[in-house]
């Protein structure tokens, strides 16, 4: 990621870094919202969504921890600098690429706010294409009833089973290892 949201890192560094992204892009509004002692959070917010809509970039930007900023409910109730910028962020569209890995969903109140949001849930991958993986890399023969707590163990990771699956395929006691 280029940014991660959490203790220490919050509104000064994610704006500063759109404000040297944006101003490279061809849009200073950012930067010079950032200079001006007196500016309230709503300004800055508003001046953000106006540098990113205005800039060129064709870029990716991934910020990860967006849930760190979200209140219980998911949303942006508290309306800190930080929050009110992420809310910016993401109801803005632009050609800067802003992509957001969080734990959470966003919650956005506002009726066609998320319109330009995209959503991917990831997960892991399913017990039964782990098995197929444990097939192609030809390790020995063992229950399907185990595939559920070797999923639960690697988190469903594609490279986790891969790992898992040459580990039981070369070990001698390689076996053992799915029913621990």
């Amino acid at each position: 990621p280029d940014l991660v949201l959490g203790r220490g890192v919050g509104f000064d560094t994610l704006a500063a870094r759109l404000a040297v992204i944006c101003e490279e892009a061809g849009s200073d509004t950012l930067a010079k919202a950032l200079q001006k002692t007196a500016a309230t959070p709503t300004e800055l917010a508003e001046a953000a969504a106006t540098s990113i809509g205005a800039t060129s970039a064709e870029g990716v930007m991934v910020i990860e921890g967006l849930h760190t900023a979200l209140g219980r409910q998911g949303d942006f109730f508290r309306k800190s600098r930080l929050e009110l910028l992420l809310q910016v962020l993401l109801t803005t569209a632009s050609n800067l690429r802003l992509v957001f890995s969080s734990l959470d969903q966003p919650t956005l109140y506002r009726e066609g706010a998320s319109q330009h949001l995209r959503r991917l849930p990831l997960e892991g991958i399913k017990g039964r294409f782990l098995y197929e993986i444990f097939e192609a890399y030809k390790a020995p023969e063992f229950p399907r009833d185990r595939m559920g707590p070797i999923s639960d163990k690697i988190g469903g990771h594609p490279m986790a089973a891969k790992v898992y699956a040459i580990d039981v395929r070369d070990r001698p006691e390689g076996i053992a290892l799915t029913e621990d």
